[in-house]
């Protein structure tokens, strides 16, 4: 007769599914969902048995939504600040009030653990909130810009919608959120509950759309899928089952299909092997299956399409000369299904190193030293976020400061909160506007002088209180983490709308400027200052953005001082646990 520990060890998870019934409700009392065009039938990515229908919206209809959200957004900048926090801090609560019947809608459209966006996604979405209602109360230091029209990510609607909401709302502006078929049940129900919330009309407004969306020039933010994936760096003297812990969750929650996904994982060539060892461990204790039952990790992929997209990729990686590490999962389920994977030796030069997987697959990518490490995150190009792995915290810090990247995390994983406040230009540009970009690199050494040089360079332009540019730290405590915020220029910056003394003040604080501006006072800065480190473009230039300019921002008027500095720097936020 087995004993218990033999019993134990033969036990497995029964079938748990939860009740969807709050979803199945309200799609039954919405109707009609989406927009005016022919009504396309949404597919579980589970099952493959249709949920849903929904009516895809045409040019015309996202026009007309930008419409009124330009119509609606003077209103809403010109609340107080505290109205406007209020505001936020109402939908926050409405948001976690219906967190059941947005969590089910959000599940049956992209296949995810209903536990995982439960746990994870909406307590992110009420932080995101909370968070943009103190930033809303605080003043935005930049001036709104206006309706915004952006994209949301299809495997995690309402997480993508909730960031980019609380930001543009906090500035002043007003959201028209295009979305997939599949992600738009939640992201319409999460619109309806914020605004029985007492959100204004006209403020957020959702519309289903076909692939490849096009928003308009002038009210365009960067597509979140793709644009920014983080790298984790797990260096020599790491704590490894902590980093597998932090891989687990950065790579294999969301199943890798989030912006946000650490898909990329430097090792240290001396811990390489053991690291790979203890990641197929873990892997092995992974459970596929139905996205509604709660003891399921990893539900499928959002879509066959992406399923088969993923291991086209994952034959590319391997035939450059990448070796594959599945699971050992019994026979897959029915539907969009994928064995979570490791990738072991991508070298830079393999297509999978420089272009995420979006699948739940972590790739490996050794180095000998620090610097090295430091070489191949930035490398990347897609600085949103590093997490660095390390017992010595004086090799972190240092590894920190010299990533590119927004936001470090030390010893763990995380990115709730406000994006960085520079806006993302579009990738266009006139002759003229090259042509100022071109002087401007070749004045770098500008931002290589300290600031003592700079304020020396300004004298006779009146008092510059901000030559010297703020590079110290604080510390924050908040929740059992330290928070530090590095500041640094942002290198070219275009200035859309400005006075005299926030451009010198952008100028003092090392960046180099491009400023649509035409007034006498300008001409004469621009003319006693070294070659492209002030460059005039003519007033009312329709559109600042160019490849190779960091941040192209609109100030608010009278902002001054440190306030102005924030918005005229980089910040860069280093996250580390308390007693690190």
């Amino acid at each position: 007769m087995p004993n218990v520990t033999e019993l134990l060890a033969e036990m497995d998870y029964g079938p748990a599914p939860e009740s969807v019934a709050a979803a199945q409700d309200w799609i039954a009392a919405a109707g009609r969902l989406g927009g005016a065009g022919a009504p396309v039938a949404l597919v579980s990515p589970a099952t493959g048995a249709a949920w849903a229908e929904v009516g895809l919206a045409d040019a015309g209809e996202i026009a007309a939504a930008l419409t009124r959200a330009r119509a609606a957004q003077p209103g809403w900048a010109g609340r107080a600040d505290a109205d406007r926090a209020e505001a936020l801090r109402r939908a926050a609560l409405a948001l976690g009030a219906q967190s059941r019947l947005l969590t089910e809608l959000e599940t049956l459209g992209t296949g995810r653990a209903l536990r995982e966006i439960a746990r994870v996604d909406l307590p992110a979405a009420e932080a995101a909130l909370l968070a943009a209602a103190r930033h809303a109360e605080a003043g935005a230091p930049l001036a709104p810009r206006g309706a915004i029209c952006a994209t949301l990510a299809p495997a995690a609607p309402l997480l993508s919608l909730v960031e980019t909401l609380a930001e543009t709302l906090a500035a002043g502006e007003t959201l028209v959120a295009l979305c997939p078929p599949e992600a738009a049940p939640a992201a319409l129900a999460l619109a309806q509950t914020l605004e029985n919330a007492g959100l204004p009309e006209g403020a957020l407004t959702v519309l289903p759309v076909a692939a490849a969306p096009v928003c308009p020039a002038d009210a365009q933010l960067s597509p979140p899928e793709g644009a920014a994936r983080p790298a984790l760096i797990v260096l020599a003297d790491a704590d490894l089952d902590a980093a597998v812990e932090g891989v687990a969750r950065a790579v294999w929650s969301g199943l890798g299909q989030l912006p946000t996904a650490f898909g990329r994982v430097l090792v240290a060539e001396a811990v390489a092997e053991a690291l790979t060892a203890r990641l197929a461990r873990r892997l092995a204790t992974l459970r596929l299956g139905d996205p509604l039952d709660g003891t399921t990790d990893l539900g499928p992929l959002r879509s066959a399409e992406a399923l088969e997209a993923l291991q086209s990729a994952l034959e590319a990686a391997v035939a450059a000369g990448a070796a594959l590490i599945e699971a050992e999962a019994p026979t897959l389920p029915a539907g969009a299904y994928a064995r979570p994977a490791l990738l072991t030796g991508v070298a830079p030069a393999n297509r999978a190193f420089g272009r995420p997987l979006l699948g739940p697959v972590a790739t490996l990518t050794t180095f000998r030293t620090p610097d090295e490490a430091v070489d191949l995150a930035n490398n990347l190009a897609e600085g949103r976020a590093v997490s660095i792995w390390s017992e010595s915290l004086t090799t972190v810090l240092d590894l920190a400061t010299r990533v590119a990247a927004r936001q470090v995390f030390i010893n763990e994983i995380g990115l709730v909160g406000l994006a960085a406040e520079e806006a993302s230009p579009p990738e266009t540009a006139d002759k003229a506007l090259r042509a100022a970009l071109a002087a401007a690199e070749k004045a770098a050494s500008w931002s290589a002088l300290s600031g003592a040089e700079r304020a020396a360079r300004l004298r006779g332009f009146g008092p510059a209180p901000l030559a010297e540019a703020p590079s110290g730290a604080a510390a924050i405590p908040a929740k059992g983490r330290m928070e530090i915020d590095l500041r640094a220029p942002f290198g070219v910056v275009a200035l859309e709308a400005a006075s005299l003394d926030q451009a010198l003040a952008a100028v003092a604080l090392g960046n180099r400027v491009i400023w649509a501006s035409e007034a006498p006072e300008a001409r004469e800065a621009a003319a006693r200052l070294p070659a492209g480190v002030l460059t005039l473009l003519p007033a009312g230039t329709p559109s600042l953005g160019a490849p190779g300019i960091a941040a192209c921002l609109r100030l608010a008027p009278g902002l001054a001082g440190g306030a102005l500095a924030r918005a005229l720097t980089r910040a860069r936020r280093i996250t580390l646990p308390f007693g690190a």
